[in-house]
């Protein structure tokens, strides 16, 4: 079982300087904790992508409406990938907790690398996780649609 620690929220800003997507810089007035994870195995790894969406859309960008994020599973088996490279995989995601859903907000071209190749030298991978209910106001272009249709599919109800 995955286990995740709480850590300081400068632990999540030195490395920020990686986001690649779209965010607010911030998490003043809202629940937004950090947390992180060393991920050893396959079963720890296959938990955390489960939840996994990256910023990469199955039509469109994050601006056309209804645009659907690939999930990390899905998108690895069609686009499979390898690393370039062995060093200390950090990956940074920002966890949706209304939701249950979370986007790769850094590395995911390593996160798919990962999911491609799946085996038993598994290695390490470090997650650096920023989560809480409102990340949609810290992430809007990446949560916006996700938010969109589970407000849609809660009015179905």
């Amino acid at each position: 079982m995955l286990r995740w620690n709480d850590v300081s929220e400068s632990t999540f800003y030195q490395e920020a300087h990686r986001i690649s997507v779209l965010w607010l810089k911030g998490f003043v007035f809202t629940d937004t904790r950090i947390r992180e994870a060393a991920i050893t195995n396959v079963e720890d790894w296959r938990e955390f992508s489960e939840s996994c969406y990256l910023p990469v859309y199955k039509q469109g960008d994050w601006s056309t409406p209804n645009a659907e994020n690939w999930g990390l599973q899905e998108y690895a088996k069609a686009n499979p990938s390898t690393l370039s490279y062995a060093n200390e995989i950090l990956i940074l995601s920002a966890y949706h907790s209304l939701l249950k859903k979370r986007i790769i907000i850094d590395g995911a071209h390593r996160a798919v690398a990962l999911e491609s190749n799946l085996g038993e030298n598994f290695g390490e991978a470090r997650i650096v996780e920023c989560f809480g209910s409102q990340l949609h106001s810290i992430f809007p272009c990446d949560f916006n649609n996700m938010v969109v249709r589970a407000i849609k599919q809660a009015g179905s109800l």
